[in-house]
């Protein structure tokens, strides 16, 4: 527990209460190359597929999907990998549910190697939320900008044995799949590959030796 502790006074915002919890603020970040896998696709209510993960109408449906991603603290500094996968109920504007799960490796470089090797020590759990899509105002920097809001809930494996893990995920992307969102043009928008795509409001929970 000590290797623990020290790692969330590292990683986490600076709070500790009573040694038993901790609220922490990340920011995660979607690396070019980040996909996996890109799982199956279906369309449903008669659509037929007219583009990856376009249907001509009705409903998409994602299975399986997987990819990864970077988390930075409140300085921007890398603290982990994530592993995820992502399942999806969504209608013709990709919006809707979304399902999964996800695997945090702490540590201060970031690859989809990382995210694919085995490990000892990490945080693992559960995910679902939903997203939607509005207009950006005054159609920048991108038309329409898609909103999701995800529940996590975890438990920590090997080092983190003990550990409870729970945040509120905010994401904003200007494309419907997160693949393909860093592979936007960056003279659409100088920025668009460097701001992280996703803010974690977080809470370990952990028990003293």
């Amino acid at each position: 527990m000590k290797y623990l502790v020290t790692m969330l006074l590292l990683t986490a915002a600076p709070a500790l209460a009573a040694a038993e919890k901790i609220e922490l603020t990340w920011y995660e970040d979607f690396p070019l190359g980040m996909e996996i896998s890109y799982g199956t696709f279906k369309c449903t209510k008669g659509g037929i597929p007219v583009a990856p993960f376009v249907c001509s109408k009705g409903g998409i449906h994602i299975r399986g999907m997987e990819g990864y991603t970077c988390l930075l603290n409140e300085n921007r500094e890398i603290v982990a990998t994530t592993w995820f996968s992502l399942n999806a109920n969504w209608d013709a504007s990709h919006t809707g549910p979304v399902h999964g799960e996800w695997k945090v490796i702490m540590g201060s470089d970031c690859s989809k190697e990382i995210a694919l090797a085995d490990h000892d020590s990490y945080l693992a759990g559960t995910y679902s939320g939903k997203r939607k899509v509005y207009p950006s105002p005054a159609g920048i920097p991108m038309p329409w900008t898609w909103y999701g809001v995800w529940k996590l809930d975890g438990y920590g494996v090997g080092d983190f044995e003990g550990v409870q893990f729970k945040s509120i995920n905010e994401y904003e992307t200007y494309h419907p799949l997160q693949f393909q969102y860093e592979a936007i043009p960056v003279s659409a928008w100088p920025g668009i590959q460097g701001e992280p795509e996703g803010t974690i409001h977080g809470t370990m929970i952990f028990q003293d030796d």
